[in-house]
């Protein structure tokens, strides 16, 4: 994150305008809408957004389902309308238990623009993928 303080001051308005918790750590940002975990990490100079959606193990129980239902919902419903869909890769990674989803950002502006368009739409998906 040392490529521009500005950036970095914006990204934190973003969050706070938001709720949203963000954690700026080197070259790492941790985001936190409800349940949903967004991390921003460097990756040779460019940017690139990571979202874990996890897979169930050995046990899942109706609390788990519903936990993991909503995380879906959530992360469909904004990679749909945030325009984040075109752009997307997975990956499956056993050690974690999940399947994480990548959208390349490039630079800290994109970062910046990134977050503002997915706490938007979280904004107003928020509440609508709760389980019956």
């Amino acid at each position: 994150m040392e490529e521009s303080f500005l950036e970095v001051v914006r990204l934190d308005e973003v969050a706070m305008k938001y709720g949203v918790s963000c954690e700026i750590c080197g070259d790492q940002v941790a985001l936190r809408f409800g349940n949903l975990e967004v991390r921003v990490v460097n990756e040779g100079g460019s940017y690139v957004a990571l979202i874990q959606l996890p897979l169930p193990k050995d046990f899942l129980d109706d609390y788990l389902v519903g936990e993991y239902l909503e995380r879906y919902c959530i992360f469909l419903k904004v990679a749909a309308r945030g325009g984040f869909t075109a752009s997307l890769t997975y990956e499956l990674r056993e050690d974690l238990g999940a399947v994480v989803a990548r959208v390349p950002l490039g630079n800290l502006g994109r970062v910046v623009d990134f977050v503002r368009r997915f706490a938007e739409v979280y904004e107003d998906v928020r509440g609508t993928c709760r389980p019956r």
